[in-house]
């Protein structure tokens, strides 16, 4: 009844898991064992499947507690500028793989992100012009 937002995104996360891992064992289950031995024995694991399962805790971590900043962040701000935040993530996150992993940027990734940035630019403009 009164869930905060923490409450209430572990709960759908918990629930989630339970309808959905049934699922995930049956379609996935046969070939788990072949693909979790390919994965360990990948030469960039120096301890096998012990390093791998800290790798996929630690993805999982991230990505729990990633959503979890974005469900308290959606409680405070109004929808519209959390979906302006969550553009402005992207187009950043996007930069940053240009620079340090020195990704080439498509012409079609160049105007998405120069969209998104004039976008974001424009709605701010016009909201503290509305005020």
């Amino acid at each position: 009844k009164d869930l905060t937002s923490s409450n209430m995104y572990s709960v759908l996360t918990i629930l989630a898991a339970l309808v959905l891992l049934p699922f995930g064992a049956l379609v996935e289950g046969p070939g788990l064992h072949a693909a979790w031995k390919a994965a360990a024995a990948h030469p960039s694991l120096t301890n096998g499947g012990t390093e791998l399962a800290k790798y996929l805790v630690y993805s999982g971590l991230t990505f729990f507690l990633y959503n979890e900043v974005a469900f308290a962040a959606l409680e405070s701000l109004h929808p519209i500028s959390h979906a302006v935040a969550n553009t402005i993530k992207r187009v950043v996150i996007i930069v940053v793989s240009v620079l340090v992993f020195r990704n080439p940027m498509s012409t079609q990734s160049i105007i998405g992100s120069s969209t998104a940035v004039i976008g974001v630019l424009l709605y701010s403009l016009a909201k503290h012009y509305c005020k």
